[in-house]
């Protein structure tokens, strides 16, 4: 049977897998995969261990109220400027299928998460991408604002989208820019912060701090990073009252189940762990770029503020290479804006994962 012109449209235009296929050679260590290696709050152990099973014989709360109100007040806003989603791919689906038309030009800061541009293709828009420099370590400064301004203004575009930390290179697009952004276009300006806790973890720099001041912006954030509930899948969405109940009114029944509307009450109840967590994230970051930058050859794409970066070699393809050993990365490759740049991902892991990973790209620039 053949597929509807949005399938169709999407199908042609998916970004490129930054996941390899499967290999000959085992994998051992994961460091492709965005997950916080560093685990859940000691409430969320102790919640799961006496989670009450009956609570699977019975629908989840519609409206996930008690988790907006635990939300709001960690955030500082209103229960009414809360969504909830099946993490924060299925909100910025929703986004892109609420706001935008077919034809319509949406404007990308790139290089970014795939999902985005993916989400905009699947509603037949134009993606106009906003490339950071490699030359300048892939900054999010004002000169990558004032392109992507002119840009929604020529094409007329219907939605911006920023990622700060960033997803590949951990760069951070200072809150004041944003600001400048929003003073300067009515468009929607989204931003996704899914990293924003490992690196400020009391979100004093968050763009959530411009909600009550700019009607046109939307913050997107999850429980999968900084509090470890990847397999959970809980994000939320952060927007005037008026933008969530578009986005309520649009979306399905029961966001999510009742165990993550749990683990995710319990999670955003113990957020002082994510001060600890934080610090972890910075040590064990800075050891690997310590040990990174002894070794010749080796390129790190940009200063990341958190679990992630990009690493590349100058003249070997350091991915073939770490997998010959059995450590997988994120290969980037073919990805928006690092086309043929050679990069890949890394994601920091505990420092015992981190040693091998060390040992590993010692014996690649050695051979």
């Amino acid at each position: 049977m053949k597929p509807n012109s949005f399938v169709t449209h999407f199908l042609s235009h998916k970004p490129a897998s930054y996941i390899p296929a499967a290999s000959s050679v085992p994998v051992r260590y994961n460091f492709a995969a965005l997950e916080n290696d560093f685990g859940i709050s000691p409430k969320v152990k102790a919640m799961w261990q006496t989670l009450d099973p009956t609570i699977l014989n019975h629908y989840p709360q519609r409206d996930a109220g008690e988790l907006k109100l635990v939300i709001a007040s960690w955030l500082g806003i209103t229960p009414k400027m809360v969504a909830i989603g099946n993490g924060s791919d299925e909100l910025i689906s929703h986004i892109a299928s609420t706001f935008v038309e077919p034809g319509q030009a949406v404007v990308i800061q790139t290089p970014t998460f795939f999902r985005i541009i993916e989400a905009v293709h699947k509603m037949k828009a134009r993606v106009i991408e906003i490339s950071a420099n490699q030359e300048n370590a892939f900054a999010l400064d004002r000169a990558l604002c004032r392109r992507i301004i002119a840009e929604v203004k020529k094409n007329r575009a219907a939605v911006i989208w920023l990622c700060t930390p960033n997803n590949p290179t951990g760069a951070v697009l200072d809150r004041k820019h944003i600001a400048w952004i929003l003073t300067h276009t009515k468009t929607i300006v989204v931003v996704d912060e899914a990293y924003q806790e490992l690196w400020d973890p009391q979100n004093r720099q968050s763009a959530v701090r411009l909600l009550k001041s700019h009607k046109n912006l939307i913050v997107t954030k999850t429980c999968s990073k900084a509090f470890g509930l990847a397999g959970a899948r809980v994000g939320m969405l952060l927007a005037h009252p008026e933008i969530i109940e578009t986005i309520d009114a649009w979306r399905l029944n029961f966001p999510i189940s009742s165990v993550s509307l749990a683990l995710a009450v319990a999670a955003l109840k113990n957020t002082t762990h994510l001060v600890r967590l934080s610090k972890k994230v910075a040590t064990e970051r800075a050891w690997l770029f310590s040990g990174i930058r002894k070794l010749p050859d080796l390129e790190i794409g940009a200063e990341s503020q958190t679990n992630v970066f990009l690493l590349r070699h100058k003249t070997k393809n350091i991915h073939a290479l770490l997998l010959h050993e059995g450590i997988l990365t994120a290969d980037f490759n073919r990805m928006n804006g690092l086309e043929g740049m050679h990069f890949v991902r890394i994601t920091v892991k505990q420092h015992k994962e981190n040693l091998v990973l060390i040992k590993a790209l010692k014996k690649s620039c050695d051979s």
